[in-house]
Formats: C-alpha cells, sequence, structure tokens
C-alpha cells in the first residue's frame, strides 16, 4: 500500500510541476517528459509489473490534458514503464551515465511509440518530430539523471 501511496504522490509532484512549466514556459514545456521520470523511477524501483501500473496511470493522466485521441499516452506510458522495470532488473544502472544513458533511451522509445501512434491513427504527419526525437530525450535524461542521482545519494545519507 505504502508504495501506491508513494506513486501516487510522485505522479501528483509530476502533474504540479507539468502544470507550472506550462504555465511558466508553455512553448518549452514538451521538451521534457515529466511522466516518463516518474513511470521510470517507480519502474526502476519496484519492477516491471509496478511500472506498468504507474505507466497507465501516468498516460491517462496525460491523455486528460491533451485534446488529441484519449488512450496514446496510457498505451505508450504502459509499455514504457513495463520495458524500464524489466530492463532496470538486468543490469546496473546506478551510475550517473548510466542512469543517463537509460533515461534518455527510455524516452526516446515512448516518444517514437507516441509519435507513431498519433501519426497512424491521426492520419497526419506531426508538426516538429526533432524536438519530440532528440532535444527532449537529452533533456529528460539530463534532468533526470540529476535528480535520481541526488535522489540515491540523499537515501545513501538518511538512510
Amino acid at each position: 500500500m505504502r508504495d501506491y501511496v508513494q506513486a501516487t504522490l510522485g505522479l501528483g509532484l509530476a502533474l504540479g510541476l507539468y502544470t507550472i512549466l506550462g504555465r511558466v514556459a508553455a512553448p518549452y514545456a514538451h521538451l521534457v517528459s515529466l511522466f516518463t521520470l516518474a513511470v521510470v523511477y517507480f519502474a526502476q524501483k519496484k519492477g516491471d509489473l509496478f511500472g506498468a501500473i504507474v505507466g497507465s496511470a501516468a498516460g491517462l493522466v496525460v491523455d486528460s490534458y491533451s485534446l488529441g485521441v484519449f488512450g496514446i499516452s496510457g498505451l505508450t506510458l504502459t509499455v514504457t514503464g513495463f520495458l524500464a522495470g524489466f530492463i532496470s532488473r538486468k543490469f546496473n544502472l546506478l551510475s550517473f551515465p548510466k542512469t543517463f544513458l537509460f533515461l534518455g533511451v527510455m524516452t526516446l522509445f515512448e516518444s517514437v511509440l507516441w509519435l507513431g501512434m498519433v501519426v497512424v491513427i491521426l492520419s497526419e504527419p506531426f508538426g516538429r518530430p526533432m524536438e519530440i526525437l532528440l532535444i527532449r530525450p537529452l533533456v529528460t535524461a539530463a534532468l533526470g539523471a540529476v535528480f535520481f542521482t541526488w535522489l540515491r545519494g540523499r537515501r545513501a545519507r538518511h538512510g
């Protein structure tokens, strides 16, 4: 039960930061994927099934913000959460460079899957895919690697 409360608080934090970012810097809000960071964090922490559950919840929250087809983000973040949990059990991702690379790959995977589904379902080209496929994974990976490293250090110091 404690894990679900933590995940709910984590998604609430991501939602709050996303809302603030949307108000303060709306043109740049899509360049960081805060929900992907939350999903990957909990997937690494608790495994693939929990990552899929958190990804599903996060995706539905993201879908409620969008004006497009409902469920695309839910599906992409569910798959991303599952894969992040599965992969993180196979590899040691505790160093900063590995965390950066892993977050970049997971964000790129989620972005490619989301972009592909948008193009297929809506049958129209997407405006600026390079921002989604290049800048978003780099920004998200950088912010996430710094935050995850800080959290690990804080947890090590305070038990």
